[in-house]
């Protein structure tokens, strides 16, 4: 079936979006976003959301050592108005060469642009297990009717519990070309992304 069009006014050209049938019967499209470390002004290492399955920029993955716990926040900045609303679904992979046990969590945040956070939807995973291996939190939450403004942020933040002390480390894979970057003896996957619900307006 040939993907329906519509023509949006902008207050300049008209611009023509493609939806397919499921996105045009249910008023809302998904969008895939890959986690991916970046490099910004004077080489400092920073993390955004992608549309696109780049190459990572430096390691392709963000690692903490106990006593610190991971959290590690990952943007897109918006140039127009977006709606989110319905349910986000993601897959976040984790990897340790070591043998211990802590919990993970996702959350999705509105940042205005004074900066203020606004949470929007939120997961917290059961007990995880890594022995000198990669495991991968899989969620989803339903997101309520959310309105982004030109010049927010979409930020979702990936964060741990405590990792029970030792000098353990754990690492969160984010590398869209999901090669081995875990550094353990059993690797499953670095493509850490989200999909997320938007509201078409059609």
């Amino acid at each position: 079936m040939a993907p329906y069009k519509r023509t949006f006014s902008t207050g300049g050209d008209p611009v023509v979006a493609s939806v397919d049938f499921y996105d045009f019967a249910t008023g809302t499209g998904f969008k895939d976003f890959y986690f991916m470390d970046n490099i910004t002004g004077a080489g400092t290492q920073g993390h955004i959301l992608t549309p696109n399955a780049s190459y990572y920029s430096t390691t392709g993955f963000t690692s903490v050592t106990d006593p610190a716990e991971l959290d590690v926040d990952f943007d897109i900045d918006l140039e127009i108005p977006f709606t989110l609303e319905g349910e986000a679904v993601f897959n976040v992979f984790f990897a340790s060469g070591q043998a211990y046990s802590a919990s993970v969590e996702v959350n999705i945040k509105r940042v205005t642009s004074t900066g203020t956070e606004i949470q929007v939807g939120t997961e917290v995973s059961e007990t995880i297990t890594w022995n000198n291996d990669t495991k991968v939190f899989s969620g989803k939450y339903t997101i309520p009717k959310t309105s982004f403004k030109a010049g927010e942020k979409i930020r979702v933040i990936v964060s741990s519990g405590s990792l029970g002390g030792g000098g353990r480390t754990l690492r969160v894979l984010h590398d869209p070309k999901d090669r081995d970057v875990s550094g353990t003896g059993t690797f499953l996957s670095s493509l850490s992304k989200i999909s997320l619900p938007v509201n078409l307006q059609l």
